[in-house]
């Protein structure tokens, strides 16, 4: 496609690029009005090859558009990865509450059941009772925090029922029972699938004129 060039005065200056069609290369062109020897106004015409500079900017080119596609392509990662935090945030706020208000409930639970109920690690010390349990042998709950079960109730034939029940995972009831009291269980108790981290103890009563004793299983 030819270029169209304006007319020049005497003295004019006009700059232009331009590629070859035949060597497919890029020129910039300075054309300027000069007087000639015979007093006519001519066009003196000066190329200059700038192929690389002009390889250099489209490569540039290129490489600037690739880089604002690859920004707006993190600035969407970035905002579905907010939206999905956003989500997470507020599922885990929702599990935290049903778990803070069922965790009140079962705190309730255990502070207010008849049942004595007694937690204790795998060595048989004590980490929580209730207060049906400590009220049945006249304490405070706080008293059995951290004592042994066999320093209080020293019992070697329990003590192995006990210890069975940490060292094979499986709960513990008496098959025949002839007091007035039900009978107490013994439950293993874990956080991982790494065996038992203790057991738990439980004993109901079985009406309210029975005397609340702790039954020293």
């Amino acid at each position: 496609m030819a270029h169209s060039k304006p007319e020049l005065d005497l003295g004019d200056v006009y700059t232009w690029e331009f590629q070859n069609t035949v060597d497919n290369r890029w020129y910039y062109i300075r054309d300027r009005a000069i007087r000639w020897i015979d007093s006519r106004i001519v066009r003196l015409e000066i190329a200059t090859d700038i192929t690389e500079k002009k390889l250099a900017e489209e490569k540039l080119l290129k490489s600037h558009e690739r880089l604002e596609m690859s920004v707006k392509s993190s600035a969407a990662e970035l905002l579905e990865a907010n939206r999905e935090l956003e989500e997470e945030v507020v599922e885990r706020k929702r599990v935290l509450e049903a778990l803070t208000s069922s965790n009140s409930l079962l705190e309730n639970v255990f502070k207010t059941v008849n049942n004595l109920i007694a937690y204790m690690d795998r060595d048989f010390n004590f980490i929580r009772v209730n207060n049906a349990y400590a009220t049945a042998d006249g304490r405070d709950p706080s008293y059995f925090l951290g004592r042994n079960h066999f320093d209080l109730y020293p019992d070697e034939e329990n003590k192995a029922i006990f210890r069975r029940v940490v060292e094979i995972g499986e709960p513990y009831k008496p098959s025949v029972w002839e007091r007035t009291t039900s009978p107490p269980s013994l439950c293993p108790w874990r956080i991982s699938s790494q065996g038992s981290e203790g057991l738990s103890f439980k004993q109901g009563i079985r009406s309210s004129n029975s005397p609340r004793r702790r039954t020293r299983l």
